[in-house]
This record gives C-alpha cells, structure tokens and sequence, in this order.
C-alpha cells in the first residue's frame, strides 16, 4: 500500500506549519546559493512494498526535516552550522521482525578556506543513528554504538571554466562505516546547464528560468544504525545498502515558500537486520520506483537519503 504512515504524516505537517508560519520575504531565486544559512526544509518520501528473500516484501519511509543557521569565520575560515534528522520506518510482510523505526540525528559543520590556488572545502557531522527504543530510554539504552560522526573534505581549484577536486569521505552512504575517495569535475557546457562528473555522486542541474531547476543524482542510498530490542536483552545492526537515481523539480511556492518534488528509482538493495528471535537475515530486495517532496524555506540545498546536507 502506497499510504504514509500516520507518525510521519504528523512530522511533515508540524514542519509545514512551521516552514509557512516564517515565511515573510521575497522568493529566493535558484541562483547557486543554495547551503547558505539561514534555511529551513521538511520532505517526505516513499519506496512502496517490493518482494524480498524468500517470498519476503518490505516497504520503507522516509521523513526528514533540516536547517542550516548561521555562519561565522575565524581569519579565512568560514563555517556554516546546521541540524539533519532523519525518520526511516521500514514495514515488513513475511519476515519474523516487528516494523523498524530508525532515526539519525547530525549537527553537520560545513567550513571553506582559500591555500593559493586551492580551496579546501569540507563538513564533519557528529550525530546519533538508533532506533526508537534507544530514544525511549535513552539515559540508560544509549552507549556508544549509537554515536557517529561523518565528514568529507576536499582541495578544490578552478581553471578554464571547471572546478576540479579531489578529498576522502567517511560515512556510512555505502550501508557500512566506511573512508573512500571523492574526486571528480564540475563545469557549465551552457549558461543553463551544471554537469558533476564524480565519484560517487555524479549529477547534472538545468534550470529552467531564474526560479525554477531540474536537477537528475546518482548517489549510494545506504546507511547502518543501532537496533535495540524490545526487550532491551539484545541488540545489533540494522545496515542497509543500495544506490537510488533522483529526479528533482524545484519550483517556487510563495515568497522564501518551495517545493521540491522527487522521483526515482533504487537498486542493488540488500538489508541487513536480525529477526525478533535474534536469526541474522540478509535479505535482497527488488529494485522499486520512489516518489518524495520537500517543502524548503530559503535556499536549502538538494537532499540526498542518509546524509549530512551537501
């Protein structure tokens, strides 16, 4: 069944009254600046049921809600600070687990600075990524298990019209806690036209007129997160690997008001999880279509599943 959960349709419209309740300037543009504090953005999406392992099906959710607040520079380091959560159940037929409520929480600090030539850009994000007994019982449930802290930087330099980069990641996109490379070019083929040529996110932006853009995504859609159980006996990690093609439509709504809407397609997804008697699966699951939507104040950033904002 395509229908949102009740707890994450709660989430969305306490964010959306919050997004339209501070809405009090003139539209903001699709101009680049997108990042720039301050912003606010709240989406939702859905990966409908698809059949699993051993006449399995699981379906998933998620509800996300962001913001960039301030910056602030010391000598030629600029810093940006912000908050990502992110609420993902997962909905299972055919598996001996009760649904999972899973939840990641990162205050990311984004910084820049000038070395010549170079740029050195970057973010580190500490956080927590737990289920909802954790949270329940957080003074006595949590420990160190449930802590994260994610990051990427990177030397930038810019010459004939391309940007090109080269750093180190370390997160857990790849469905594990995991250090890899990220390098690649960013160029304009058209006054229009934004292409990135990257590992491991490549995209392309079109925009479409001032306000309006189109942007397509390839990027790793995993992520892992500790589970305790009912019981608070036993506990293990829930670690899930995928990547997810995204189409998104940025328009404007009303005065600061957007909405992005999203769409696309998921595979190469395998879950890994322990069942209520403590049997470790690993399921694999069929591709699926997803579709999602954000409603974004200011000039929030695109959004990408299980990570910092980028």
């Amino acid at each position: 069944m395509f229908l949102l959960h009740p707890e994450s349709l709660t989430r969305f419209a306490i964010a959306t009254v919050m997004l339209v309740a501070s809405c009090h300037a003139g539209a903001t543009p699709d101009d680049g600046s997108a990042g720039r504090p301050p912003w606010f953005a709240a989406g939702i999406g859905r990966v409908p049921s698809a059949d699993a392992t051993a006449g399995a099906a699981l379906e998933g959710e998620e509800t996300r809600i962001s913001a960039g607040f301030g910056r602030a520079s010391l000598a030629s380091l600029n810093m940006t600070f912000g908050l990502d959560y992110e609420y993902t159940r997962y909905e299972y037929d055919g598996i001996e687990s009760r649904d999972r409520d899973l939840h990641r929480l990162q205050l990311p600090v984004h910084f820049n600075t000038d070395l010549g030539a170079w740029q050195l850009t970057g973010y580190i994000a500490p956080g927590i990524s737990t289920s909802s007994n954790v949270l329940k019982e957080f003074s006595s449930a949590a420990s160190s298990d449930d802590l994260i802290v994610t990051g990427r930087i990177l030397l930038e330099k810019s010459n004939a019209g391309r940007t090109w980069f080269a750093g180190i990641a370390h997160d857990r996109r790849f469905g594990e806690s995991l250090a890899y490379p990220v390098v690649g070019v960013e160029f304009d083929p058209r006054f229009n036209v934004h292409i990135r040529l990257a590992f491991p996110d490549p995209g392309i932006a079109i925009r479409i007129s001032d306000r309006q853009s189109v942007h397509v995504d390839l990027y790793p859609a995993g992520h892992h997160w500790h589970v305790v159980h009912d019981d608070y006996t036993r506990d293990f990690e829930y670690r899930v690997e995928g990547w997810r093609g995204q189409l998104t439509w940025r328009l404007p709504l009303w005065r600061m008001l957007g909405l992005d809407i999203s769409a696309g397609y998921e595979f190469g997804r395998e879950h890994y999880l322990s069942d209520d008697e403590g049997l470790r699966l690993n399921i694999d699951i069929e591709d699926q279509w997803f579709i999602g939507a954000k409603l974004r104040l200011g000039p929030a950033p695109i959004q990408k599943t299980h990570g910092a904002w980028l």
